[in-house]
């Protein structure tokens, strides 16, 4: 049947934050088939973007027992492990205000940034979010402080999967690292993995892969996260985050072919670990 003007109005939304126009651009970007004409910036701020804000609220498509579910396994972490962490930046014009402005700014990217940490599972679902957190903060920290915060509750035996910068999280395994000897010149000099420190690193960066293809589905499918810098409200980009999040949350979950084949049948916890 014909669509409603709420169903219209998300349309335009989800249009705006995959193609991130220009003020300019509205008129010929933000439309739906059979207009001659988009709208314009003044209608989309007074009429669509509310029904963004109220949108942001109340949309659900992320369950954090989904990462219970018996085939979420991996042949490398059969059993304890439930979830996979990472981070990806969403890029900000520089804020006016000083102190902001370097609490932004990352030098990994070499501009502000806000930083959003996902919790997929082994088969690319995405059962947790954080919140927008500053750019200079630590992965590590940002897990720490969100998942205390959130309602989610994780299992005494349950574990995690992470990069190096997720150390100080609890129950959460990291690649082996390259031990510290001492300075030399001022700088720090570390020695060399082993072999098999090596292999296993190799084995849990492929298994760790599954987080990096939902952050790049996350980002390079919106340009609103990857184009030119976002200007706005906190606010405005809350919403956008919490609205893109979790349509791609459903959009993995309803498309087998972004999805990874689940492992196993069993519950995750044994009396044998």
């Amino acid at each position: 049947g014909r669509a409603t003007q709420n169903e219209v109005y998300f349309f335009l939304v989800y249009k705006f934050i995959h193609l991130h126009p220009k003020v300019r651009e509205f008129p010929n970007t933000l439309r739906v088939a059979g207009q001659m004409e988009g709208i314009s910036y003044h209608t989309y701020r007074t009429r669509v973007l509310p029904i963004a804000l109220r949108l942001a609220s109340v949309i659900s498509e992320i369950h954090w027992d989904d990462r219970l579910r018996w085939d979420n396994h991996h042949p490398y972490f059969p059993y304890t492990h439930t979830t996979v962490l990472d981070s990806f930046p969403i890029r900000v014009c520089v804020p006016a205000d000083p102190l902001l402005s370097r609490l932004l700014y990352q030098p990994k990217y070499k501009m502000c940034v806000f930083k959003v940490t996902l919790a997929v599972t082994w088969k690319r679902e995405i059962v947790w979010f954080s919140t927008l957190s500053l750019g200079t903060m630590n992965d590590g920290t940002i897990a720490v402080n969100e998942l205390r915060a959130s309602p989610v509750t994780r299992f005494v035996w349950e574990r995690s999967a992470a990069d190096g910068a997720y150390e100080s999280l609890r129950n959460c395994d990291i690649p082996h690292r390259r031990p510290y000897i001492g300075t030399q010149n001022g700088r720090a000099v570390y020695g060399d993995l082993t072999v098999p420190q090596q292999e296993y690193n190799s084995l849990f960066g492929h298994a760790r892969a599954c987080v990096e293809h939902v952050n790049s589905f996350c980002i390079y499918s919106h340009a609103l996260f990857h184009g030119r810098p976002f200007i706005g409200t906190f606010e405005t980009l809350h919403a956008y985050t919490e609205i893109t999040i979790h349509t791609t949350a459903l959009f993995i979950r309803e498309e087998p072919s972004h999805q990874l084949q689940g492992f196993g049948w069993w519950p995750h916890f044994s009396p044998f670990v």
